[in-house]
């Protein structure tokens, strides 16, 4: 019975105006969107090429010790999947060679906005008249009469509702990832296609949650246009209003103090080593009489002079950034009491466009690059020295054979370790949503 109430709701809504008009929306904004995201893929890796040239370049031409650290930066390459998933744009983290901002104004819509934001105003518009509708056209009083139990009945038309929803849904993603492969080649690994199934299985839990929350509004109404109005208040206040302001709550409730004035703090820290490093040099230029001896005795004494300085600069900068992590902590709490930010977090994360893949797994990777390149400089340093002793900080080295940032994107695995919690939040809702509907279903007046 369940089945054939399903058929019966997904026949209806097949028929029906509004599913034409979600269909045609939802592929062209699919089309649209991957077209546009594989040009802006293609602009972020020629910008990634640029600055890893220029870096060749710089490091080619201007080698030398006090350089080296400055200019060998590990430079994070655009996300695989980013040309579907937007996330965190490349530009906000490093400066684009694009010539045209006003790309800045209107960044493109990605595939987890299309779900995000049109699929849930789609899933309310779908539901809104779901039972309250039919009791205005009289059908649900003629279901109920015929001993068909409510429970069936809800059942039966969440099901067949929900289906007729997430057919362009699913034809429009198809769409989409046939434009992103047919646009950018074969290049996604096992892994890649792994993290694309699991967030569309997320975005069929959104679609679905938002879906349940229509019903959930159309079973405490009497009236269809009520329940419309009511639903696109809760969605706006759900996909607008507690994403926007969980980040403001947060920084009430775990101030920072501004970045300027731990930058300054910093900066004087490093003033001061440089004057320690300045005031020995001149103190053994003193007592040696020679400038190449007193550089001889200077070397030695640097790892000592820059670890007591480093301490402090390392004690304030990782106080600065627990407290900046609790802030960020507190922000997602307080955002995933909305669905809308559970399936953001979700996508952007699985995608490896989200703060964890940026703040955490390619933050490690270059810390680690970063040592390691540290012990390489040292190691030529040493070598070179031997070989010449008149050589200085200046003296310009080859850094041919040096170590390469090669950077891997993490497996799905270790993404699901950290963001399957969204996607539990995700079932919460739905849950909390369809037992809500389901209840006041259960004692809904259809006369």
């Amino acid at each position: 019975m369940v089945w054939m109430i399903a058929k019966r709701e997904f026949l209806d809504n097949l028929l029906s105006f509004r599913f034409a008009v979600a269909f045609v929306l939802v592929l062209i904004l699919s089309a649209f969107s991957a077209y546009v995201l594989n040009e802006d893929y293609k602009r972020q890796l020629d910008d990634y090429y640029t600055r890893v040239q220029m870096q060749d370049k710089l490091l080619t031409d201007f080698a030398h010790l006090n350089r080296l650290q400055m200019v060998n930066h590990p430079i994070k390459p655009p996300a695989k999947l980013g040309a579907l998933f937007r996330g965190i744009p490349e530009d906000a983290l490093v400066e684009s060679f694009d010539n045209n901002p006003a790309q800045i104004f209107f960044p493109p819509m990605d595939f987890l906005f299309i779900v995000s934001v049109i699929m849930s105003l789609l899933a309310i518009l779908f539901a809104y008249d779901a039972v309250c509708g039919e009791k205005e056209r009289g059908t649900l009083r003629l279901a109920i009469s015929t001993s068909v139990p409510r429970a069936k009945l809800l059942l039966g038309k969440w099901l067949g509702g929900l289906l007729s929803l997430l057919l362009p849904f699913t034809v429009s993603f198809i769409l989409g990832l046939l434009i992103t492969v047919a646009g950018l080649g074969p290049g996604w690994s096992g892994n890649d296609w792994a993290a694309i199934g699991l967030i569309f299985l997320g975005s069929l839990l959104y679609v679905a949650c938002f879906f349940a929350l229509g019903m959930l509004m159309s079973s405490r109404t009497e009236r269809s246009s009520i329940s419309l109005v009511a639903g696109l208040l809760v969605w706006a206040v759900l996909t607008l209003i507690v994403p926007n302001l969980a980040p403001y709550l947060a920084a009430w409730g775990s101030p920072l103090p501004p970045a300027s004035v731990v930058e300054n703090k910093l900066n004087k820290i490093a003033q001061e080593m440089g004057q320690a490093k300045s005031e020995t040099a001149r103190r053994l230029y003193r007592e040696t009489g020679s400038q190449a001896k007193a550089l001889e005795k200077l070397l030695p004494l640097i790892p000592e002079i820059e670890a007591k300085f480093n301490s402090r600069k390392n004690e304030l900068f990782n106080s600065f950034l627990r407290k900046r992590i609790r802030q960020i902590k507190l922000s997602i709490v307080i955002s995933m009491i909305s669905p809308y930010s559970s399936y953001i977090y979700w996508g952007t994360e699985l995608s490896g466009t989200g703060m964890y893949a940026y703040e955490v797994y390619f933050m490690g990777r270059k810390k680690q690059f970063q040592h390691i390149f540290g012990s390489y400089v040292l190691s030529k340093w040493n070598t070179l020295k031997k070989e010449n002793p008149q050589m200085t900080f200046e003296t310009l080295i080859d850094v041919s054979d040096r170590p390469r940032f090669n950077f891997v994107e993490e497996r799905v695995s270790g993404r699901l370790r950290v963001s399957y919690i969204y996607l539990s939040a995700l079932l919460i809702f739905n849950v909390i949503f369809f037992m809500g509907a389901f209840m006041s279903f259960l004692r809904y007046d259809v006369r």
